[in-house]
């Protein structure tokens, strides 16, 4: 059984085997720096990143012997607009959809191993290169990620 202390919508799911989790996230740019680093600000130089709100649900299943499985699904628009395209080859953060996987096995009272993998859809943003003759140079960003974890936890 999972004991998340989870309250509202999931209260009193945490006798169940399949744990649901669905986050609203939103990341807002503006003002999260100091104003004498306003990368990204309206008015400020960087990199042009918009505000952007992340939808996450997840799954986990507590199995027997010890195991535990769980999956996921992240989606944010890419924040990167077309006109923002020429220094955010430094940073092409332009991925939307975001799957992974995992599992822990527990290996004792104290013990447990973890494994995890994350693939970060391929997502492109096109946008004119403006250190050239207007339309002539379109400058292409893309980005895809493999992530994988493994662990071994001790609890003291």
């Amino acid at each position: 059984m999972v004991d998340t202390g989870e309250t509202g919508l999931f209260k009193g799911l945490s006798t169940l085997r399949w744990l649901p989790r669905v986050k609203l996230r939103e990341v807002f740019i503006e003002g999260t720096l100091s104003p004498l680093w306003k990368l990204g600000a309206d008015n400020g130089a960087g990199f042009g990143w918009k505000d952007m709100t992340t939808v996450k649900a997840g799954v986990q299943y507590s199995g027997p012997a010890g195991w535990t499985l769980r999956g996921g699904y992240s989606y944010g628009a890419q924040p990167v607009p077309e006109s923002e395209v020429l220094f955010n080859i430094l940073a092409p953060g332009v991925i939307e959809h975001h799957v992974t996987a995992g599992l822990t096995k527990e290996l004792g009272p104290k013990k447990a191993f973890h494994a995890s993998i994350m693939k970060a859809l391929s997502t492109s943003v096109t946008g004119a290169n403006p250190l050239e003759v207007p339309g002539r140079q379109k400058i292409t960003l893309t980005m895809s990620q493999w992530e994988f974890e493994l662990a071994y936890s001790i609890k003291f």
